[in-house]
């Protein structure tokens, strides 16, 4: 399995800041999350991964008072991995978005070493006795705000997130540069989608560009950068934004 850092087109987005806890071997997810600079939507959802337990939901401004949150079953547009909330009040919507919202949430998933005997797709939080996998949309392992009205998804976050994990020895989050260690402290003022890659792992780096756990020697990783640098700039030409 590979990937590349790449950096995303940018518009409107929201900011993500806290404190992630993982646990390779058990399989956990412990997220103390502040979501912020989020637009002033009437009606929406935050969508977050089905596996996730929930502490609470609290307004990040000053009091950090506790909010009321509601399960939608209508979020007929999820792809099934998540959940859709809202935090409920007395408008027309039935609902109330503060500028900044705090999450504290646990998921635990299963391990599975053998892959052969299981089932893997683009949104499934994956663990599998050596890395962690979590893809930054679809598996919605941070919470991801939807516009109802003009079916909007704000996906891409800046951030400034200090990320902890004593069973790993490489951690990446897409917009930083793979991180050695058991701790890295992350940042971009470029808006990403949060994919989430770390565990024991070698990372490769060609040209600027990063593939992570590669099943492929350099000169064959050299050959895939060119062809990876040729969509980019074709890319880059047509949409007139920088990748």
């Amino acid at each position: 399995m590979c990937f590349i850092n790449c950096l995303l087109f940018t518009g409107y987005h929201t900011t993500c800041t806290g404190k992630i806890t993982i646990s390779i071997q058990k399989g956990t997810i412990d997220c103390d999350l502040v979501i912020s600079n989020m637009p002033r939507l009437q009606d929406y959802y935050l969508r977050l991964n089905a596996g996730m337990n929930i502490q609470f939901i609290k307004n990040a401004e000053p009091g950090m008072q506790p909010l009321n949150y509601e399960r939608s079953p209508y979020d007929s547009l999820s792809s099934g991995e998540s959940l859709a909330y809202y935090i409920s009040s007395w408008s027309a919507s039935g609902k109330y978005l503060p500028r900044s919202i705090r999450f504290k949430y646990t998921g635990m998933y299963p391990v599975i070493t053998d892959s052969s005997s299981a089932v893997d797709w683009r949104g499934n939080i994956a663990f599998n006795g050596k890395t962690l996998r979590a893809d930054g949309i679809q598996s919605a392992w941070c919470p991801i705000l939807y516009d109802i009205k003009t079916d909007t998804r704000y996906e891409n976050f800046t951030y400034d997130l200090d990320i902890s994990c004593a069973d790993c020895q490489v951690i990446y989050l897409n917009g930083s540069e793979p991180v050695s260690g058991t701790r890295a402290k992350l940042s971009t003022k470029t808006a990403q989608d949060l994919t989430l890659f770390a565990g024991d792992y070698k990372a490769t780096s060609i040209n600027g560009h990063y593939f992570l756990n590669p099943d492929a020697n350099e000169k064959e990783l050299t050959e895939l950068e060119k062809t990876l640098h040729s969509f980019q700039d074709y890319l880059e030409k047509k949409s007139g934004n920088p990748l």
